[in-house]
């Protein structure tokens, strides 16, 4: 049975229903604090690819990550892939410390973390176009560093529903925004999504959305995360010089 979402009273009134339908939470989504450091980094340079992302997501994820450990790994490192995706981690771990408002992180409107703008060119699916749908979705294509979509969410992910409601047949990205302005930070929101052709359920927690825009705003003039100078200067502090590099092609042999 199909279920559409029209506010979060719904969404948690057909919560059941919904989640018995859908497939498992995405493996990548465990506490990655089970896992070493050393055995994560090691991982990077896996033969296999998703072996290599969910490595570095669940780097990304660490709380306890330390520079030092950054440092050491970076030194490391062997190939060139592994140096991008530690460079990656680090590029999260420094704009996840950032904030230049002194937003709380526990109140305050919600955010994930995507970019809804002209840059990320997210647009509504219809299920007419694609035979994985069978419904409106939101399709994501860019993340910003330091917020729980960047861990947890791909691009080329299609969001179907939030917290065990499917959207409505109307979707707009405005409407988008006004499901996401009903959550508050340090709220968990479970979203739906299509990916690779599957459905997964992937549980974050909210951020708080006064400091991302202040992030944003932080690196704005330059466009890049990954060319805010102070953020260079950081690389630059962590990397060896004969390590450090800006572009590397990510392959998916």
């Amino acid at each position: 049975m199909t279920y559409y979402l029209r506010d979060k009273a719904l969404g948690l009134a057909v919560l059941v229903t919904f989640v018995m339908t859908a497939a498992p939470t995405f493996a990548e989504d465990a506490a990655p604090s089970q896992t070493s450091v050393e055995r994560l980094v090691a991982q990077l340079a896996d033969a296999d690819y998703d072996t290599r992302e969910q490595a570095t997501r669940a780097l990304m994820a660490y709380e306890p990550l330390t520079e030092e450990q950054l440092t050491t790994a970076l030194g490391e490192a062997e190939i060139p892939e592994q140096v991008h995706r530690l460079r990656q981690v680090a590029m999260h771990r420094y704009y996840h410390d950032l904030n230049p408002i002194d937003a709380p992180l526990d109140r305050g409107r919600g955010g994930l973390g995507i970019d809804l703008g002209e840059r990320g060119m997210e647009r509504v699916l219809k299920a007419d176009d694609f035979s994985e749908l069978d419904g409106p979705a939101v399709l994501l294509t860019e993340t910003v560093p330091g917020f729980p979509a960047f861990v947890h969410l791909h691009a080329g992910d299609m969001v179907i529903g939030l917290d065990g409601a499917r959207f409505a047949s109307d979707l707009t990205v405005e409407r988008f925004r006004d499901y996401l302005a009903e959550y508050e930070a340090g709220e968990e929101m479970t979203l739906h999504i299509v990916r690779n052709g599957e459905l997964v359920d992937v549980t974050l927690t909210l951020d708080n959305v006064a400091r991302i825009d202040s992030v944003h705003r932080v690196y704005s003039a330059v466009r890049e995360p990954g060319l805010y100078r102070p953020f260079v200067d950081y690389m630059e502090r962590l990397t060896p010089a004969d390590r450090y590099v800006s572009t590397i092609t990510i392959s998916q042999d």
